[in-house]
């Protein structure tokens, strides 16, 4: 409420000026960003004070998972802050009127590689869980995939692993074996950007941040980063454990924490990213070094590093880089696709959920969990935090997109050589410079300028990312020969089930009563 009415004062202020004409392009900007109110333009308190609470509301709801929907209530608002629809308004902070199409002709680029990566999984899979589980229209049942959402797939990584006999270190052993408490997590994630001449994280973060679960009371556990505009206090929140993934996590959060270091000079109008993307790929830029067997061997979480000629090894890294990072990819440019279709009114109430899966079956390939349509009695896209949570999705894709292109680039300033998924920018200054030439800037100058200062380009490209798993793409062309990679883009209806697991259900009811005949 407190920056509302801040910004509001703040526009007014702002509008006795005639900034459209000012000449110099910085203030300029500074002066347009302060005038875009967004949600602040309502004037309404009590209606934004309803909004606060009703967030907070939605994601408590999420993380306890105790409240149940109540039949008859509904506290939809009807906004109109300057924009036809709140999509329209969150697809502004991109500030190109082609966004939308921008981001559908990345993912067009990047479809052949996710489509090829689908199809191997799925004949995995099928060997696995015999062909009478798949749909005929080939795409792959949900809860397959090792993933409450289907969204990366890593978790099965063991059941599709190209080249078993090359193997794979335990990483989550190796740290426990090595002694890894939490704080050493932070110390080391800490420690890759210090290397890189950026900045350490300030005395606060260690005393205020909540770095573990409280014992005494439940809170959000989805990880999250802290930025409190007083140049003194950054945090990070997370329920931490010792585990592979969340010290990938740690390095992500402690990401952002950097960026709100290195961008905390500049007006409080401009301590952002320069588009929501930028945050999140920057977040995500230091795990593409810190997965390397390079760098794994460098903190002595591994034993040795492949050879150049190891390529078994090689396929089965880039095989499990893709089932976190290709598979995600539609996922990541599906879900504002079903909001910003919600907010357009192009989806009603009645069809949330049958829109839903359509967007899943045709551009994930995914199919539901059961074998039933999911009529409206359900709300699935409920069950991902960010839509109860309110907050925008495409900057995951996005992200994705920048966080190759930056890798690539950084990678050719440190005078890497070799292929880009082997490349290591631990320890590099030069690198960490050019990084910070960009963070510095926030979001004072268009986000195409500060992709510049890294890139040399001011245009989003798949190519980097491409070329990251392009080994992998050869050898996926190679296994799947000339089948069809494709699948239906229509969901599948529903099917009687085969014969075999008529026999199985059969079986498992007799069983059953006969379990309750000895019983009673």
């Amino acid at each position: 409420m407190e920056f509302s009415a801040f910004s509001k004062e703040a526009a007014q202020n702002a509008s006795k000026y005639d900034w459209k004409n000012f000449q110099n392009e910085t203030v300029k900007r500074l002066f347009e960003k302060i005038s875009s109110l967004g949600f602040s333009a309502v004037n309404d308190t009590e209606k934004l004070r309803l909004i606060s609470n009703l967030e907070a509301s939605l994601t408590n709801m999420y993380s306890t998972g105790k409240v149940c929907n109540i039949p008859g209530e509904s506290t939809c608002l009807e906004l109109e802050p300057g924009f036809k629809d709140t999509g329209e308004y969150w697809r502004s902070w991109y500030e190109v009127p082609t966004f939308e199409s921008d981001v559908r002709n990345l993912y067009n680029e990047l479809s052949e590689l996710y489509q090829h990566l689908h199809y191997y999984v799925r004949q995995k899979l099928r060997n696995k869980y015999n062909a009478d589980v798949f749909p005929a229209t080939g795409h792959l049942p949900a809860h397959l995939l090792g993933n409450m959402w289907a969204q990366q797939w890593n978790n099965i990584y063991d059941l599709v692993i190209p080249y078993p006999s090359a193997g794979r270190v335990n990483i989550t052993k190796a740290m426990l074996d090595k002694g890894y408490n939490i704080t050493y997590m932070y110390q080391v994630a800490e420690d890759f950007f210090k290397s890189i001449g950026l900045q350490p994280m300030p005395e606060r973060f260690w005393t205020e941040s909540m770095l573990e679960k409280p014992a005494d009371r439940d809170v959000v556990c989805h990880a999250s980063a802290w930025d409190f505009y007083n140049k003194q206090d950054f945090r990070i929140k997370q329920c931490t454990s010792i585990t592979e993934d969340q010290l990938m996590t740690v390095h992500h959060e402690m990401g952002h924490v950097i960026y709100f270091l290195e961008y905390m000079n500049q007006p409080i109008i401009f301590r952002r990213g320069a588009n929501p993307g930028f945050h999140e790929g920057m977040a995500d830029i230091v795990t593409l070094s810190f997965q390397t067997p390079e760098h794994l061997f460098k903190l002595g979480l591994v034993d040795s590093v492949p050879g150049p000629n190891d390529t078994d090894a090689d396929i089965n890294f880039l095989l499990r880089m893709a089932l976190e990072k290709v598979a995600f990819l539609p996922f990541g440019y599906l879900i504002d696709q079903w909001r910003w279709s919600v907010f357009k009114g192009e989806t009603t109430p009645n069809k949330y959920n049958q829109k839903w899966w359509e967007l899943r079956c045709e551009i994930q390939g995914i199919s539901p969990p059961v074998n039933l349509y999911r009529d409206e009695e359900y709300f699935d896209p409920g069950a991902k935090y960010h839509i109860p949570g309110n907050t925008p999705y495409i900057r995951y894709f996005v992200s994705y997109i920048l966080q190759f292109m930056w890798h690539k680039s950084l990678c050719d300033v440190a005078g890497h050589t070799g292929p880009l998924h082997r490349c290591d920018i631990y320890q590099n200054r030069a690198a960490g410079e050019k990084l910070r030439e960009m963070l510095q800037l926030g979001s004072s100058k268009h986000w195409s300028e500060a992709l510049f200062t890294v890139t040399g380009s001011r245009t989003m490209s798949a190519a980097p990312l491409i070329e990251y798993f392009q080994p992998l793409l050869q050898w996926l062309k190679k296994q799947n020969g000339n089948a069809d990679v494709s699948w239906n883009k229509a969901c599948p209806q529903n099917e009687p089930p085969s014969s075999a697991a008529i026999i199985k259900i059969s079986v498992s009811l007799t069983f059953i009563s006969l379990i309750f005949v000895f019983l009673f």
